[in-house]
């Protein structure tokens, strides 16, 4: 959770973390547009990893369209990272994709397909 204040300004990092789930859409929205803004590359690369590791805490929240929403920023997120030939390492890869699959079976429809 602090290792993020080092990539998001405090007020964003606050909504990340906050408990109403109206907040952490709002923040996820902001990191959305943030990554698809070519004036954030190099701070979105430099962070990929613990913007991977929050997005992998949002999986395990009940709330439907929190991980809907985090996974339409995992796709503006790779396509961001695809765009520059980025290559996950082994830490990155490891600490995120088990928990991406595991949502392959999610017993929610839209968060199935949204996996897909």
């Amino acid at each position: 959770k602090d290792q993020l204040l080092n990539c998001v300004s405090f007020s964003l990092h606050k909504k990340l973390f906050h408990e109403d789930f109206k907040q952490q859409l709002s923040a996820i929205s902001t990191l959305t547009q943030c990554i698809s803004n070519p004036q954030y590359l190099e701070p979105t690369v430099g962070c990929c990893d613990l913007l991977l590791r929050w997005v992998t805490l949002k999986f395990f929240d009940t709330n439907t369209t929190v991980n809907i929403k985090c996974l339409e920023l995992l796709h503006v997120l790779f396509q961001t990272l695809t765009s520059v030939e980025y290559r996950m390492n082994d830490y990155e890869a490891g600490a995120f994709l088990p928990y991406l699959v595991i949502k392959v079976g999610d017993p929610k429809d839209p968060v199935r397909k949204e996996v897909r």
